[in-house]
């Protein structure tokens, strides 16, 4: 497909010496275009989805099927290894052609997931019977591919942390807390019932020990450099 003619478009509606149409005019001409296609993939014709054949056996332990979808028969035929990977090749084929905008499917989310994964394949996880395979071996143990870390932000309260984005992996954490430079209790009282609590101000995070406040020394340098800037000031003015 080279060339998709579309009548009564959204462009239409604005003037031409507008921001947006002139902003969706370079969409449409250097990004691909605005016009979104869903590309549909059924599976093969032999493929059997009856309940008859499915073992029931793990039912009670989840309440709903998170691959299941009440508009194809098929939904469970995809989610493996082998399929997945397919779909990441239709993926690739559609993505290298220039006369075709962002693609956006699974295979998206799969090379977010491998990203993620410190650029290594994902792993094929199968429950049979009472055997657990691991890309399609029988295996009782696996080993993390490198630590992960559960992230708390310094406001508990509100911070978006591990308790939204889940574990952090080890290459993930570009740094660590040296000390706290504010803390205020009943934070979420109003700023009026604030009051800060400075044995906590300027101390060290971390270490071993007693944590070590230098709030005495930090108020002595702002101090000093104050001092230092009226002198200066008064200096120019003499």
């Amino acid at each position: 497909m080279n060339n998709l003619k579309v009548e009564n478009k959204f462009i239409d509606y604005f003037k031409k010496n507008t921001e947006i149409y002139q902003g969706m005019s370079e969409l449409d001409e250097k990004l691909g275009g605005t016009a979104t296609l869903d590309i549909v993939i059924y599976e093969p014709d032999n493929y059997l989805a009856d309940d008859d054949d499915v073992s029931d056996e793990f039912d009670d332990l989840f309440d709903e099927d998170i691959f299941e979808d009440d508009n194809s028969e098929s939904s469970g035929y995809w989610w493996n290894i082998y399929n997945l990977k397919r779909l990441e090749e239709i993926h690739d084929y559609l993505d290298d052609n220039e006369n075709i905008g962002k693609v956006l499917s699974v295979s998206s989310g799969i090379k977010l997931a491998r990203k993620i994964n410190d650029n290594n394949e994902l792993n094929d996880l199968e429950l049979s019977g009472d055997d657990t395979k691991i890309n399609g071996f029988t295996a009782d143990t696996y080993t993390f591919k490198q630590d992960y870390y559960w992230m708390m932000g310094d406001n508990r309260h509100r911070s978006e942390d591990s308790r939204f984005w889940g574990f952090v992996p080890e290459d993930h954490i570009v740094g660590k807390p040296v000390f706290i430079w504010m803390s205020i209790d009943g934070f979420m009282d109003g700023l009026r019932n604030w009051k800060i609590r400075w044995e906590r101000v300027f101390t060290t995070v971390g270490g071993s020990g007693k944590p070590v406040s230098y709030r005495w020394y930090f108020a002595a340098f702002i101090a000093i450099w104050q001092g230092i800037a009226w002198y200066r000031r008064r200096s120019k003015n003499a």
